[in-house]
């Protein structure tokens, strides 16, 4: 059995209208399946927890890095459920770090939905686990349209959160754009023209003049600890890319049984404009002396001051301390060799 999960409403409407298109293509190659439509935030998560439990069965999910991130925060481990994707998501950082083609993808869907035996392979994920802060002072700082029905609750958690990601978790400016993104009518038109990119773009810019800086310590596989100032974000990373095709972490892999770590200091605004051009230029930020890149199994991470965090782009406020590790081998994904 297929169960398809998809959210009419992704991309704006995007999703409402090709599922038409691979219902025929399921119905023409007499392919049985059950479709299931999500209808609020945290939907997805809901699915993925009933459905990961059906063994061998197979899931193709319509979405983006935001659908990813709510079926690996449901799934039921182990599981013998194998995952698809047909991308639609506004950033795709999933599927970029994947290198699945997002055109002319749906006879290479179908043929893995439709062989019994078609290939899948287990694929690492994060965890993070914080207690977000009381700090929300500077949720209302973004003139674009930061409305409360964009925002967390404003209650500090009183209990510890723990949050799988499958692309990038981060705090400091990436999640600070995240937020703001987030938070943006902008994201929405530029969703429409299929421009969602460019959203990422514009409002990346914006967030410079707002990011502040603060001291970071890192304590790696419970041995090597690293204290640094004006960092402007670190980024953890189970796949190379985040913010819409940022490669912060080109060598990262998701079948290594690690995570990547990309730690940006900038003493100014400038440097850090520099920086995320270079990554913008095939990677070339590596090289420059404000860019620390480690990797690691586990690790616990400290910041003098409240921030923001984000897993996958969903976003916590007011968090100084937090912990990271890899899960190898748990995700059983469509192998790439059938989006080929």
């Amino acid at each position: 059995m297929v169960h398809i999960i998809f959210n009419p409403a992704a991309q704006s409407g995007a999703a409402g209208k090709r599922i038409y298109n691979v219902i025929h293509e399921l119905d023409k190659q007499s392919i049985p399946y059950a479709l299931h439509q999500t209808t609020h935030p945290g939907h997805g998560r809901e699915l993925a927890s009933s459905l990961s439990l059906k063994k061998d069965d197979k899931v193709l999910l319509m979405g983006g890095d935001g659908s990813i991130n709510e079926w690996i925060n449901g799934l039921e481990l182990p599981t013998s459920c194998a995952l698809g994707l047909l991308p639609i998501g506004s950033g795709n950082d999933f599927a970029r770090g994947l290198n699945l083609k997002k055109k002319n993808s749906m006879v290479n869907l179908i043929s893995w939905l439709k062989e019994a035996n078609s290939p899948s392979s287990f694929l690492d994920l994060g965890e993070i686990r914080f207690t977000p802060g009381p700090d929300f002072s500077e949720l209302s700082s973004s003139s674009f349209d930061t409305s409360a029905s964009h925002q967390k609750p404003l209650e500090p958690a009183e209990h510890t959160i723990s949050q799988r990601f499958a692309v990038s978790s981060g705090i400091g400016y990436d999640a600070d754009v995240c937020h703001t993104t987030n938070a943006s009518s902008l994201k929405r038109i530029c969703n429409r023209l299929h421009i969602g990119k460019l959203a990422y773009l514009i409002l990346g810019i914006f967030t410079i003049f707002q990011y502040k800086r603060a001291s970071i310590t890192l304590t790696l596989d419970h041995s090597q600890s690293i204290s640094l100032d004006n960092m402007a974000f670190l980024s953890c990373h189970n796949l190379p890319f985040e913010g819409g095709g940022f490669p912060f972490t080109p060598s990262a892999d998701p079948r290594d049984g690690k995570l990547n770590l990309c730690l940006i200091t900038a003493p100014h605004r400038f440097s850090l404009v520099l920086t995320l051009l270079q990554s913008l230029l095939g990677g070339k930020h590596v090289r420059s002396s404000h860019v620390h890149l480690f990797t690691c199994q586990h690790a616990q991470i400290s910041v003098s001051r409240p921030l923001k965090l984000h897993t996958d782009g969903e976003v916590f406020y007011g968090i100084t301390n937090f912990e990271l590790r890899c899960h190898p081998s748990v995700l059983l994904f469509q192998d790439e060799a059938s989006q080929a």
